[in-house]
């Protein structure tokens, strides 16, 4: 998996096990208040400068209540390269 798509994964799970490695680990786990996941809409944004981010759209079901949707928007400025 490349860099930069580790970091947007990381993004689009801050808040709930969005990525799909997130939602397989939240499946295994028979305490997650998680379910009835739907991806409504998955975009990677760059509007430029460096700046990289995503905005998801998507809906779950929390502790078996009412399905929810929820829209993610995160950004992250590219980091500066290393020296050498």
């Amino acid at each position: 998996m490349a860099r930069g798509q580790v970091s947007l994964d990381l993004m689009r799970d801050l808040f709930r096990p969005v990525s799909a490695p997130a939602r397989q680990r939240g499946a295994a786990n028979p305490a997650s208040p998680f379910s009835g996941f739907g991806l409504m809409s998955d975009e990677v944004l760059t509007p430029g400068d460096g700046v990289r981010g995503v905005r998801v759209v998507y809906r779950y079901r929390i502790a078996g209540g009412p399905t929810q949707g929820l829209v993610l928007r995160r950004h992250r400025r590219r980091e500066p390269p290393r020296p050498r």
